[in-house]
């Protein structure tokens, strides 16, 4: 109640008045941040690492948060060393999430300043900011009957949010979902997918790890991977997220 009642009396015209020019929320995001009325921030709840080089943070985001279709992207904007960096990320989980919870899973690389800190410094009580949810790389609706999914890499994460979405659902058509790393180590998801398809009987999850060994897929992306997974592929829904290469290989196929 109390923090329905300060939200009100933020959204004043008077109060926006007599803190002109800058606006109320600008002095709001000095003292707590998640009350701003005018942009989303997230509070960081949990931080755990699935492999050495990415990161997993769950995020509570605050009540201009509109909510997201599983596959699209935010914008998560940190400030590093005084400089507000903003970058792109697709959640991973369930459009469905309670509370309006959001999951970013973040890969890093030599070069990226702002998943190498995420990777290092992200700590529960750290709040981030967010764009609204964004992006037509969504499940259709009303849902098809069967659906493809395929992912390289860190391009996992939205059709994970889509697998997710869809076993939320208790949708009971075919799902084939085939999944690329470079090795088992590095490999994003692995004990929820079993899990995932443990409990559901029209999923099927084959993955393949192009520089190491241990997938059940051997090699790269090719007919008989498709075959493996879903019995007509032909009239699935199919959603594609990973390197260009991979992408191409979908398509041309």
């Amino acid at each position: 109640m109390y923090r329905s009642l300060g939200r009100r009396l933020l959204s004043s015209k008077l109060l926006e008045a007599l803190a002109y020019p800058h606006g109320v929320d600008r002095y709001v995001e000095l003292v707590s941040p998640m009350l701003i009325k005018g942009d989303v921030r997230a509070e960081i709840t949990a931080v755990r690492h699935q492999t050495p080089k990415s990161v997993t943070l769950t995020l509570c985001p605050n009540e201009n948060w509109r909510g997201l279709r599983a596959g699209q992207f935010v914008g998560l904007s940190i400030d590093i060393d005084g400089v507000r960096e903003t970058r792109p990320y697709s959640p991973a989980s369930s459009q469905h999430g309670a509370g309006g919870a959001l999951e970013l899973t973040v890969s890093t690389h030599p070069e990226g300043k702002v998943s190498r800190f995420l990777r290092d410094q992200a700590r529960p009580g750290l709040i981030v900011g967010l764009t609204q949810a964004q992006g037509e790389f969504v499940l259709p609706e009303p849902r098809p009957e069967r659906v493809l999914l395929i992912s390289g890499g860190s391009g996992i994460t939205p059709v994970m949010a889509m697998l997710r979405t869809l076993c939320d659902e208790g949708f009971a058509g075919e799902i084939g979902f085939l999944d690329y790393a470079r090795s088992r180590e590095l490999a994003l998801y692995g004990p929820e997918l079993r899990r995932l398809a443990q409990c559901h009987d029209g999923l099927c999850v084959l993955r393949g790890f192009t520089r190491g060994p241990g997938g059940a897929l051997e090699g790269r992306f090719c007919r008989e991977h498709l075959s493996s997974v879903a019995r007509d592929h032909a009239e699935a829904a199919t959603f594609v997220c990973g390197p260009p290469a991979l992408i191409d290989s979908v398509r041309t196929l």
